[in-house]
């Protein structure tokens, strides 16, 4: 865990202006950025090995952000964290949270952990695109308009020849002027907001916009563009529909209403290979709810003029606080930063602030969405791509059920339980069922994410610091002359995995537990201190073969080591639902000397147990600290496995008794009603289960309920 005193989230405007100015009070400062460079998607470019000739042409402000790029470089007193990934906070009580952070590619595997532990926290996490559904939105050629732009900035990649660009608000301006620049034709822009919409949200009291000008000269370049290229601006209509076989090759435009429902009489169809759609943006609060921060009606942060959020030393700036461009993100974040360094912002940052969160207001209010779009969709149209569930399938279970609950109502659909979980449809899925139904309780749920980010299982195993076993003193090693029959199954390291699954020989309680310091005895003194986990077996369904860190053992004199080694295993015992835990175990005690006879040839153990319930997700928790284990032959442990005949939770084992064939046998997963279930991994040892959900209560908590649907990679 790792003390700074300001961590800023994020690596765009927002972010680096936060950086800068709590540089400038002298406080010492970590960026993590989940990209390969600075910049955020405002400032989105190639990379330095292929940079761009004229990079600036497909940038506003690109001069100003090479300065600032430059600047947190060479300070010493700015560490910047470029691939990393934040997977999770933890929240805590009057302080701000954990932040746990994976380091390396998006998809990449055995990405190092770090956890920071800030004085302060800014988070910049910006905004993610809102796309309305419509019949045949997830052909191939469909595409966000973002997703289209950072193709053109990130890679000079067109998404077509010939390109529709549909949608609200003027980010579909740059997006037109991004695919200019890599060749494509736009054959025309659609606004879904009528004229009497814009006039409203822009037109009151335009004279307060003298104060944003360069936001008009910003739009007086777009306006050439267009004019340019003789490219046709139609408001007041929409995408409603694309058609094609295999890929988009055409779509359907209509005509709107006030309410956004099509009008009758107004569609036509237009050829093209590829259609760019946004209907505006929506903060990327994963972070922000996870830590506790407060919210508004229209999802964004709520912040004071200090911009602190409701919990104590946690910042946000940018879009996070709502959407405004970005001239207000560079303006909240000078003052996010300021503040969360102990100073005071610059007033020509507190003016700027005000003055474009003016302009953000009009925005809101000419580009705001119209509850008629859902007449776009039929009952067939697919709103949760990741889960096939229909707009049919959301109206029945509103309908049916009466719900309003909107957990209730997502465990019964599945919508929004996909791998994006809700990203890309999330709002979409709130309005159709407030709207087929009595109504939501909990709206906004589906922007609470406890797992922020992908994270491999095998990853957030790593997570946990595994604790250094208790040493065995020296004067108690086993001397060389004490031989070991080779049939007591003592390992070469004497070490009890804690995870290992029962085999079919062996029925024991899904309760019963294996301390992971219980190892088998030598005829003289004790061998090991501590156990070693170095797998799990006997795992639920799709879980991959290792997930758990493990202590170190101490080491058996070769001397010892038998020539036939077995060892016994541990048990998981986990319940069902239960959320894989990442606690730091405390250290074993350590084991005292006593002498004991030496384990007779018939002695085996047995393998231990699983004690897994169909459908369990793998636990990674480290073994809990074992009470001192004797050498004796009884092993009193809150549940021993015996080297006797039974094998109860916790009795004394004579170790001379020899073990008889047991008179039931549970499987490997040894509860009553359970099936063995095999692993399903991919060949990195990933999960191959790509629908794992996990639902939260509403303050952010597992709710105990984590299902596993089938194995279907739908990747």
């Amino acid at each position: 865990m790792e003390g700074v005193p300001v961590l800023v989230v994020g690596g765009g405007p927002a972010g680096m202006a936060a950086a800068l100015a709590a540089r400038r009070h002298g406080v010492r400062v970590v960026l993590v950025e989940a990209g390969d460079d600075l910049g955020g998607q405002y400032w989105r470019h190639l990379p330095a090995e292929r940079a761009g000739a004229r990079e600036e042409l497909l940038h506003h402000g690109w001069r100003r952000f090479l300065r600032m790029r430059a600047a947190l470089l060479a300070d010493d007193g700015c560490e910047i964290v470029l691939n990393g990934h934040v997977w999770s906070a933890d929240r805590r009580d009057g302080a701000p949270p954990l932040i746990h952070v994976v380091v390396g590619p998006p998809d990449g595997n055995g990405r190092p952990p770090r956890t920071f532990d800030p004085a302060t926290l800014i988070l910049a996490t910006g905004a993610q695109e809102r796309t309305l559904p419509f019949p045949g939105w997830d052909l191939p050629g469909v595409f966000t308009a973002g997703a289209a732009q950072a193709l053109a900035k990130g890679e000079r990649v067109a998404v077509g020849r010939r390109v529709l660009v549909a949608g609200a608000g003027p980010f579909l301006l740059p997006v037109v002027t991004s695919l200019l620049r890599t060749g494509a034709e736009v054959v025309g822009v659609v606004e879904a907001a009528g004229w009497r919409q814009l006039a409203t949200g822009w037109g009151a009291r335009p004279w307060r916009l003298i104060a944003a000008s360069a936001k008009a000269a910003e739009l007086g370049g777009y306006v050439r563009d267009l004019a340019a290229k003789r490219i046709p601006y139609r408001t007041g209509a929409a995408v409603t529909a694309a058609h094609g076989t295999g890929r988009v090759e055409a779509v359907t435009v209509a005509g709107l209403g006030p309410d956004w429902s099509p009008r009758s009489g107004t569609a036509r169809r237009v050829e093209v290979d590829a259609v760019c759609v946004s209907h505006g943006f929506v903060p990327r609060t994963e972070l922000a709810v996870a830590a506790g921060c407060a919210t508004g009606p229209d999802g964004a942060v709520t912040v004071d003029d200090g911009q602190r959020t409701s919990v104590p030393g946690v910042f946000t700036a940018g879009e996070l606080t709502g959407i405004g461009g970005v001239d207000l993100a560079l303006a909240e974040g000078e003052i996010a930063g300021a503040v969360a360094a102990g100073g005071h912002p610059a007033g020509r940052a507190v003016r700027a602030r005000r003055v474009f969160r003016e302009f953000a207001g009009r925005l809101a209010a000419a580009h705001r969405i119209g509850p008629g779009w859902q007449a776009w969709l039929d009952d067939t149209t697919t709103v949760c791509r990741c889960e096939d569930v229909t707009a049919g399938d959301l109206r029945r279970a509103a309908r049916l059920t009466e719900a309003r609950g909107l957990r209730s109502l997502k465990l019964t659909t599945r919508a929004g339980l996909g791998i994006c979980q809700g990203r890309t449809c999330g709002r979409a899925v709130e309005d159709i069922l407030a709207a087929a139904g009595p109504g939501l309780l909990d709206t906004g749920r589906t922007a609470q994410r406890p797992i922020a980010v992908p994270i491999r299982l095998a990853e957030l195993a790593a997570t946990t610091n595994p604790p250094t076993s208790t040493a065995v003193p020296s004067s108690t090693a086993v001397p060389s002359s004490t031989a070991v029959p080779s049939s007591a199954a003592v390992p070469s390291s004497a070490a009890v995995p804690s995870s290992a699954a029962v085999p079919s020989s062996a029925a024991v309680p899904s309760s019963a537990a294996v301390p992971s310091s219980a190892a088998v005895p030598s005829s003289a003194a004790p061998v090991a201190a501590a156990g070693v986990v170095v797998r799990v077996a006997g795992t639920a369904r799709g879980e991959p073969a290792a997930t758990t860190n493990s202590p170190t053992a101490a080491a058996v004199p070769p001397s010892v080591a038998p020539a036939a080694a077995a060892e016994p295993a541990g048990v998981a015992g986990t319940a069902r639902g239960e959320l894989a835990t990442t606690t730091n175990p405390p250290t074993p005690a350590a084991v005292p000397e006593v002498a004991t006879p030496a384990v007779p040839a018939a002695a085996a153990e047995p393998a231990g147990v699983a004690g897994t319930v169909r459908d369990e997700l793998a636990t990674t928790t480290n073994p809990r600290a074992a009470s001192a284990v004797p050498t004796a032959s009884a092993v009193p442990t809150a549940s021993a496995v015996p080297t006797a005949s039974a094998v109860p939770t916790a009795s004394a084992v004579p170790t001379a008794s020899a073990v008889p064939a047991p008179a039931a046998s549970a499987g490997s997963a040894a509860v009553a009603g359970a099936e063995p279930v095999a692993p399903t991994a991919g060949g990195d040892g990933a999960v191959a289960a790509r629908d794992t959900r996990i639902e939260t209560d509403r303050d952010g908590s597992v709710a105990g309920n984590v299902r596993m649907g089938p194995q279907e990679d739908r990747s």
